[in-house]
């Protein structure tokens, strides 16, 4: 009984960690899209600076929870 508590508390975190790296990937193509819009001039220079200071900070998330 004890076993089957855990394996059900297991399986709620790996697809509570399967939605967290889903929605960090969605951050991150969408910080790359308005890095992209930058490129393109359409968006100001502050406003890249904040996006490319939050793109590395996912970029480091994302390889912290990789290991």
């Amino acid at each position: 009984m004890k076993q089957s508590v855990y394996f059900f508390e297991a399986r709620n975190l790996l697809s509570l960690l399967a939605f967290y790296f889903s929605k960090i990937k969605e951050l991150k193509q969408t910080v790359q899209s308005g890095l992209n819009l930058f490129a393109n001039k359409k968006i100001s220079k502050i406003e890249s600076s904040y996006l490319k200071a939050f793109n590395f900070f996912i970029s480091y998330f994302w390889d912290f929870i990789a290991l």
